[in-house]
């Protein structure tokens, strides 16, 4: 019996392993790029809100702070409220407020987060006819938790 040259079934055996490898690594790598991290845009959207809210005080100064006046009034929808957000105007001389959302948002955007669980804010401020207001539009909502219909 002459077997020379004959190498058996060891070289389909180890083909058919680096194949199924190739294949499964394929995958792994493919899911963890699709469903790997969350997209942090929470302070995109604070700064989108805070320039959505500042356009808004410069338009209409004199009726934000009337008990009608509603943030719908600036452009932002009913199911907008419904989100992780903060809305907030304060005029300095008289220390009036008006907000929308959750005011402890202001508090939670001052500390140091390391795990990405805090909201984000954008912050600023405006001088109109004499007057300082203090706009902060604030967000903690992660992108793969908001529906997008």
């Amino acid at each position: 019996m002459n077997k020379r040259g004959d190498a058996g079934d060891w070289p389909d055996f180890i083909g058919f392993f680096l194949v199924l490898i190739i294949f499964g690594g394929g995958i792994v790598v493919s899911y963890f790029a699709f469903f790997g991290s969350d997209y942090d845009i929470k302070k995109e959207e604070a700064r989108a809100m805070h320039d959505k809210l500042r356009g808004c005080l410069l338009d209409k100064a004199i009726e934000v702070f009337a008990d009608e006046f509603s943030f719908k009034e600036c452009g932002f929808s009913e199911k907008f409220f419904d989100n992780n957000i903060l809305i907030y105007i304060k005029r300095e001389s008289d220390g009036k407020e008006k907000f929308e959302g959750v005011r402890d948002f202001i508090n939670q955007c001052e500390l140091i987060d390391r795990f990405g669980r805090f909201p984000k804010c954008w912050k600023g401020e405006i001088v109109l006819s004499g007057e300082k207001y203090i706009i902060i539009g604030g967000s903690n909502q992660r992108a793969r938790d908001v529906a997008v219909n």
